[in-house]
């Protein structure tokens, strides 16, 4: 019995001086970055073989509606179904050795797989470049490739160093909507004259195409195919032949 007390205690005392280990907090790559990509080793402190810089956004959650109608329609042409959760600007070095910085400004959808994060920083039909990393106590790090297919495919493949710095939350006020170019192009079109002007175009062209193809002359049903701009007009350009 004594035995058995104080194995009891003995227990006890373990248990009482045994260190207190709180929850592991749930890892996660949200937050705002500063980014590198570089042909060779590099650092923040010391920026060498820079390829392309920027800055990316990646988000706890998919971007709610209201959110993604805030950027230009263009970013989302190669993200078939892909949940949103991320974004980036980038500026190029002027190098073609890699196809980071295609896209200056962009959305990117990241994943978790096996502790590995993958997002992309450009997207096209037949090429892309893809970046795998891993949490740092910075931020992240890893490797870019790019990637492509036939005439698509990159001349000199290679696999890019990848650097993140996180510089604070993540915030949908960190990311870019449009480019400058598509700034100044939104602001032509909505310009109220400038519409005048388009509309004035088009009423013209619907005018001069009726009075071409009112004709009898074979050029005259080919010069009205032309000014359509469509399949249609292809077809009467054609049908202008055997006349």
């Amino acid at each position: 019995m004594r035995s058995l007390t104080l194995a009891l205690a003995t227990v006890l005392i373990v248990v009482a001086l045994s260190p207190v280990r709180a929850a592991e907090p749930t890892r996660t790559i949200a937050g705002t970055f500063d980014i590198l990509i570089c042909s060779g080793p590099c650092s923040f402190e010391k920026p060498a073989n820079i390829l392309s810089k920027g800055t990316i956004v990646l988000f706890a959650k998919q971007l709610e509606s209201a959110d993604l109608r805030r950027f230009d329609e263009n970013r989302f042409l190669h993200h078939h179904g892909e949940p949103i959760n991320g974004c980036f600007t980038l500026d190029t070095g002027g190098t073609a050795s890699t196809y980071a910085g295609i896209e200056k400004v962009g959305l990117t959808s990241w994943s978790e797989q096996r502790g590995q994060y993958h997002f992309s920083l450009f997207h096209s039909p037949d090429a892309g470049y893809q970046v795998s990393v891993e949490p740092t106590k910075t931020g992240l790090a890893g490797k870019g490739v790019s990637w492509g297919a036939g005439a698509a495919a990159p001349a000199h493949p290679a696999t890019d160093i990848v650097l993140a710095r996180r510089t604070g939350p993540a915030n949908i006020s960190h990311c870019a909507f449009e480019t400058p170019e598509e700034h100044v192009l939104r602001k032509l079109l909505a310009d109220p004259a400038r519409s005048e002007i388009f509309a004035i175009e088009e009423a013209y062209e619907q005018r001069l195409s009726l009075q071409l193809q009112a004709s009898t002359l074979a050029r005259d049903w080919a010069m009205a195919g032309w000014i359509r701009h469509s399949e249609e007009g292809d077809d009467q350009i054609l049908r202008s032949d055997r006349r």
